[in-house]
């Protein structure tokens, strides 16, 4: 008997056969590693593990979408994982680990990557630049610190990857370095063009656009917003046009805008029920809510807010529910419903307590101290003033921080103790001065200039007062610009220069008729009857207290409506004694 052949002496005559095989050893491997994904993924799938970090790491704005894409990808790849970087039980226990909120095993997986391909050719720094980034997605929920760093690495690796730019302006963003921040998206936009991707570019905008409204420059925000939708509307990308139009919306509403703001919260829900995204059908209804509430259409408010919370209670999404009690609260307190206003802050606050969440609970008592407020609970309101003031400085936020200065400056105003106010309110514009947060400087100089002026100080009052103004002329405010001319009418009122008061005051008036801003124009209208009483003309100032009367009786304001009336007839009085 023959002795057998070596295999290899056979293929090397039988080369056709030796194709043959390679192809089917190639296409066993394949099959063997997408059966093994297709277990994988059965066995842990990225939305189980998604809700399970979504538990365990609530955020304090309820927004985490970005965080759970990154975390999709990462699950995703440890599903495709190739073994040579994980030798069992590798892959599973990371993504077992996941399942229950632990990312330490991933962590360890991904940095075993990163370090035998960081120092080889382009393909493999390509491969450590993924475990980098896949290392920051991890870190984002717990250790942003740490996530700046790993996505950092992998731009050293990377530095033409958008969506790691995109993601490492978000977490300088929430850190407030806007500048920085700035500079990350604008890398996301140079390199949309540079390929000439225009949904990257698109992102750019919508990106920068965001840093804009955070800075206050809502005039810029807009337009790049507009930019972004332009792109949208060309690549025919509903999702990005709805968003775009939820955007434009709340910088609308910010703005004063409120009936364009409406238009884009409406675009916004044809689009979405369109795309059948019960999240944007709410997202967008809450919009509308809001939009209307400003314009004093609060039946149409309290219908569409009251769908939007029916919405999440039904998708069980309580990250939004908190802000949107919280809406509701606001619609009932502008009705003069204040027990329903009161149940719907504390709904919020105990929602946001349930989601560990201080900055939402401390939000929830902004809008309680309010509500004591309006019911002259002063001692009440300061109070839960300084517990809002105390979560934020816990969970430090600076932001929220000064606007609990800002609220515990206008208790003290109201008590007549000018120092206090002054001082609360300086801390308040220091901190948003520190932030380049323009809308807080604006109100902060605002409420100061009140304050100048109500001690005695009235070349103070007029100069920080214009200072106001003029930042509100810059951002494009047009309802914190009629707050402003009026303020500065009253700082030259007690100056006794009635022809500039009457001038800022008329201002108001304009911008507060263009508006429909009723609340706005009966302060309006009390300003200029003011004015005309002290100048003796008082038919004029009849007919001015006399339309701010009618606003008063509309919405049954009766301490206002007793004040009216009582100066109604302390001026036909007058009129009778000079005839």
């Amino acid at each position: 008997m023959a002795p057998l052949k070596p295999l290899s002496d056979w293929l090397h005559g039988h080369w056709e056969w030796a194709i043959v095989i390679a192809v089917l050893v190639i296409l066993a491997v394949l099959a063997l590693r997408s059966l093994r994904s297709k277990n994988l993924a059965a066995l842990f799938p990225v939305e189980r593990i998604q809700k399970s970090f979504a538990r365990k790491y609530p955020f304090s704005n309820g927004d985490n979408q970005v965080e759970l894409k990154g975390l999709a990808e990462v699950v995703q790849y440890l599903h495709v994982m190739p073994p040579k970087y994980a030798p069992p039980p590798g892959v599973r226990a990371a993504l077992a680990g996941l399942e229950v909120g632990d990312p330490a095993a991933a962590r360890k997986l991904f940095k075993a990557v990163q370090a035998k391909e960081s120092g080889k050719g382009a393909g493999s720094r390509l491969r450590a630049a993924k475990a980098a980034r896949h290392l920051a997605a991890l870190a984002m929920f717990s250790d942003p610190e740490r996530a700046i760093t790993h996505y950092r690495q992998s731009l050293e690796l990377d530095p033409k990857d958008p969506a790691v730019w995109n993601r490492l302006g978000l977490l300088l963003l929430r850190r407030g370095e806007m500048a920085q921040a700035e500079d990350a998206y604008g890398q996301v936009l140079a390199i949309g063009k540079s390929q000439g991707n225009a949904q990257v570019q698109a992102t750019a905008y919508s990106n920068l656009g965001l840093i804009h409204w955070s800075m206050g420059y809502l005039e810029h925000a807009e337009e790049m917003y507009r930019k972004s939708l332009a792109i949208e509307k060309e690549l025919l990308r509903k999702e990005g046009m709805a968003d775009d139009y939820a955007n434009l919306g709340l910088v609308l509403q910010l703005k004063g805008d409120h009936a364009r703001a409406e238009y884009m919260f409406q675009k916004c829900l044809e689009l979405e029920i369109d795309l059948g995204r019960s999240p944007g059908v709410s997202r967008a209804y809450a919009g509308l809510g809001m939009a209307q509430q400003s314009q004093g259409n609060l039946s149409e408010a309290e219908r569409n807010l009251g769908l939007a919370m029916e919405m999440e209670e039904e998708l069980g999404r309580r990250d939004y529910l908190g802000s949107i009690y919280n809406s509701l609260g606001m619609v009932h307190q502008a009705n003069g419903r204040l027990e329903d206003a009161e149940t719907m802050y504390w709904r919020s606050f105990d929602m946001e307590k349930a989601m560990k969440r201080q900055t939402g609970m401390a939000a929830a008592y902004r809008n309680l101290a309010l509500i004591s407020k309006k019911r002259s609970y002063l001692n009440q309101a300061e109070e839960i003033y300084r517990k809002a003031l105390r979560l934020d400085q816990r969970a430090e936020s600076i932001k929220g921080t000064a606007h609990d200065y800002m609220g515990l400056g206008n208790i003290l105003f109201t008590r007549g103790d000018w120092q206090g106010a002054e001082e609360m309110y300086q801390q308040a514009v220091e901190i948003f001065e520190s932030l380049g947060d323009m809308e807080g400087i604006a109100d902060g100089f605002e409420s100061l200039g009140v304050v100048y002026s109500n001690s005695g100080r009235q070349e103070q009052a007029v100069k920080i007062l214009e200072k106001s103004l003029g930042i509100n002329l810059y951002l494009g405010r047009k309802e914190s610009l009629g707050q402003s001319y009026g303020k500065l009418g009253n700082a030259y009122s007690a100056k006794r220069n009635l022809d500039k008061a009457e001038t800022m005051y008329l201002r108001a008036l304009a911008i507060d008729q263009e508006l429909e801003n009723q609340e706005a124009l009966a302060s309006d209208y009390y300003n200029l009857g003011a004015l005309y009483e002290e100048r003796l003309d008082l038919a004029q100032a009849e007919i001015y207290y006399g339309r701010a009367l009618l606003i008063y009786e509309e919405r049954d304001s009766k301490p206002q409506i007793e004040l009216m009336k009582s100066l109604l007839e302390g001026l036909r009085q007058e009129s009778r004694k000079m005839v």
